[in-house]
């Protein structure tokens, strides 16, 4: 089980699919491969990875949402933003989700 299945369990928040796979998929990622089979040039991967770097602890906080967190998540590692800052922030994104729909689950 090691650490991440230790730490899902006892933090059922932390989505260890989207933090560990999708962040590693992306760090995995090469600029050439993005460039031959998607045909981005280079001068806007730089350009989103300025925004990526700027903005990324609200990417981050943003990545429990359907659809394009998932792709949040991949570009957070494509563009190498420090795992351990993006894994805090991501559970604090997926934690505050669910205490707003545990708030509602009382309101009603």
């Amino acid at each position: 089980m090691g650490l991440s299945g230790t730490v899902c369990r006892v933090f059922p928040g932390f989505d260890h699919n989207t933090v560990q796979f999708r962040n590693g998929l992306g760090y995995l990622g090469k600029w050439e491969w993005i460039e031959k089979w998607l045909r981005i040039t280079r001068e806007k991967l730089e350009k989103q990875q300025k925004v990526i770097l700027k903005w990324s602890s609200l990417v981050a906080l943003l990545c429990w949402l359907p659809f394009v967190g998932d792709i949040f998540a991949v570009g957070l590692g494509f563009y190498k933003v420090p795992f351990l800052k993006t894994a805090i922030l991501i559970f604090i994104g997926k934690a505050l989700r669910f205490l707003f729909l545990i708030g509602l689950w009382f309101l009603t």
